[in-house]
């Protein structure tokens, strides 16, 4: 009896059990499917979204890799690299001529902007090449003379843009000298950078152009010098209407002025005194070339222009008008007030590689200025000799062992090849300096050196 009563408990209780399994089952039944789901599929989410976040570690590195080639901090890269319209120029002046190779000693020059024209395209640069003439007063020829016509072919076939200067009553070192700021009425140009007749460059140097049409450097850059605190070697100008007679106008300024026309003050100088930030007299206007060019460069810079970039070695340098109402002037400039005059005003390293695409030895290039990539034949260690010039080079070496004079030589024998210019073997020269004589004490000073005046205001 015990043992039947207890059949129909266990069959019930297992019935229990049954419909509460049931009901869990069906109570669960939404959550359970999405448990099994998960255990299934989140394996995969998971490998998707590691997928995902490497290629976005990938892509955050690609960002932080772009910079580091374009050799510009990201902090500083514009959005949009702009370019301008761009040359380089060289100014010749006193050549005549009866037969092309009796030019005077204006050949090489000539031939050096054909070299100059020669590297830029060779290195895939889209900057011009412009070469201004001034004929000597002493040639038969009008006002805008011109050269011989075999000479100006090599210019045209190798693209460098020749145009003519009017000469002068009288050449001399200081009247050839102030042709330079000739750079400032090429408004065609968005930049112009000057270069003396006995520089060229190395490679492309549209980048370095870039930095200053992009203000990353100022739209003038002018660069230190050996002989002087700057130098008027090279500058890069951005042209514009009036810039040329700003610059004349300093020289006519002393002139007026000045008791003496055959030394400059030391003191004064071209109208100024240089001094530092409290206003003591630092330097005297006594280097090289001070009575000329590069004393009227360095006045218009400091006193008229103020605000300019200056490359020293391989630091950018960026000067700022500085207005001291307070000044201290030593000696007779004591008592002036309200002295206005550019100072550093902070200092940059080089932004890009000196050749972003080479310079033909096949070495690297590192971080430089645009002063790198000049070469400067100063003095008398040029590719020519007072003899003449040896066009064809036989030699045969790598190209990275060459000087610098055989690397101008090879590049004129082989723009000679590319242009089909037919440049005899030998160019014969006379000693004659093409300027008309050398630099003397008073050079721009004496009212007897003519002054150019802006083409615009010719009779």
């Amino acid at each position: 009896m015990i043992l039947l009563s207890l059949l129909p408990k266990k069959k019930a209780i297992m019935r229990l059990k049954q419909e509460k399994k049931i009901t869990e089952d069906q109570s669960c039944n939404i959550p359970c499917t999405v448990r099994r789901l998960c255990v299934r599929v989140i394996p995969l989410f998971a490998i998707c979204a590691l997928v995902v976040m490497q290629l976005l570690r990938s892509n955050a590195a690609l960002s932080e890799i772009t910079p580091k080639h374009l050799d510009i901090p990201q902090t500083t890269l514009p959005q949009q690299k702009k370019q301008g319209k761009y040359a380089v120029a060289f100014v010749i002046a006193g050549c005549s001529w009866k037969e092309w190779n009796s030019m005077d000693s204006c050949v090489p020059y000539v031939l050096n902007a054909i070299v100059a024209a020669h590297v830029l395209r060779k290195f895939q640069s889209s900057i011009d090449v412009v070469l201004k003439v001034r004929m000597a007063a002493s040639s038969d020829e009008t006002s805008f003379a011109e050269l011989s016509p075999e000479i100006e072919e090599w210019l045209s076939k190798v693209g460098v843009k020749l145009s003519y200067l009017p000469k002068v009553r009288l050449d001399n070192f200081g009247t050839t000298t102030i042709e330079l700021f000739r750079t400032l009425e090429m408004v065609e140009y968005d930049r112009v950078l000057f270069m003396d007749s006995d520089s060229y460059l190395v490679c492309n140097i549209d980048r370095h152009f870039d930095l200053s049409f992009n203000g990353l450097v100022d739209e003038t850059v002018a660069f230190t010098g050996g002989a002087a605190p700057i130098t008027a070697s090279a500058l890069m100008v951005t042209p514009k209407l009036g810039a040329f007679g700003q610059v004349m106008d300093i020289i006519h300024r002393y002139r007026d002025s000045s008791k003496s026309k055959t030394k400059l003050d030391p003191i004064q100088g071209w109208g100024h005194p240089i001094v530092n930030e409290k206003g003591d007299v630092v330097k005297e206007w006594n280097w090289y070339a001070v009575n000329g060019d590069q004393g009227v460069l360095y006045e218009w810079l400091m006193h008229e222009l103020k605000n300019f970039t200056l490359i020293s070695n391989n630091l950018y340098l960026t000067y700022r008008e500085v207005v001291d109402v307070t000044p201290n002037f030593k000696s007779v400039h004591k008592n002036s007030t309200n002295h206005m005059i550019s100072f550093c005003a902070n200092k940059t390293e080089p932004w890009i590689l000196t050749c972003p695409g080479g310079d033909g030895t096949g070495k690297p290039s590192s971080k430089g200025t645009l002063s790198q990539t000049i070469h400067h034949f100063s003095g008398g260690f040029k590719p020519w000799g007072q003899g003449g010039i040896t066009v064809n080079t036989t030699e045969k070496r790598l190209f990275s062992e060459l000087s610098a004079r055989d690397k101008w030589r090879y590049y004129l024998s082989e723009a000679n090849r590319t242009y089909s210019l037919n440049l005899p073997s030998r160019i014969k020269m006379t000693a004659k300096h093409p300027s008309g004589g050398g630099i003397g004490p008073n050079v721009l000073l004496s009212p007897d050196v003519e002054i150019p005046v802006p083409i615009g205001n010719q009779d």
